[in-house]
């Protein structure tokens, strides 16, 4: 792997870390204000954040 595509994935990385704690603090409202349908959606988007982290560690 080059340098420039090391780069690259870890920049990928910090941008679905980001992405998952934003999803999270939104899961977490979704479950105060007791929305259910909103925390399943959020609960989706956090399960296909966390596979994309998982390919890129691979």
């Amino acid at each position: 792997m080059t340098y420039s595509q090391r780069s690259a994935a870890s920049s990928d990385y910090v941008i679905l870390e980001f992405q998952i704690g934003k999803a999270a603090e939104e899961l977490a409202e979704a479950v105060q204000a007791n929305d259910e349908t909103r925390a399943a959606n959020i609960l989706k988007k956090l399960e296909r954040l966390e596979e994309e982290l998982a390919q890129l560690e691979d």
